[in-house]
């Protein structure tokens, strides 16, 4: 499988995970910004040939979209702990292709995360199986 920028929303939801199940002190979003930024990243990394604006995600993305960031409250539909520990995993997949990630903050704050929500969750469920791995 091939790394990819994430939408905007798939940030929304890991922002709204932190926000409920974890501790960050950060305005939602600064850390959709610094999550997101970490995620273009691992792409300009992985993909060194590609520029602004060809990118594998979603269309019409641009780099600057991470500084222009804003937090939106996702739908309560995307929020439940299943897929947030999905997308979460989805998300850590996508951006660990660089270097620096071993060391991020992006890393400590998503692995604590996924660390939180397998509590109450089993990835071996239909439920995580169903659960989307991108939005």
């Amino acid at each position: 499988m091939s790394a990819w920028i994430v939408s905007k929303k798939h940030i929304d939801v890991l922002v709204a995970a932190v926000d409920t199940h974890g501790e960050w002190n950060l305005s939602r979003t600064a850390l959709g910004r610094l999550l997101w930024n970490e995620n273009l990243e691992s792409l300009k990394y992985r993909y060194p040939n590609d520029s602004d604006g060809t990118r594998p995600g979603p269309n019409n993305f641009r780099d600057d979209d991470v500084n222009t960031y804003k937090y939106r409250t996702p739908g309560a539909e995307l929020t439940t702990p299943v897929v947030a520990l999905k997308l979460a995993h989805s998300y850590d997949y996508q951006s660990c292709e660089h270097p620096e990630w071993t060391n991020s903050a992006a890393r400590r704050i998503v692995r604590s995360l996924i660390d939180t929500l397998k509590t109450g969750v089993s990835e071996e469920s239909a439920e995580y199986e169903e659960a989307p791995w991108s939005i």
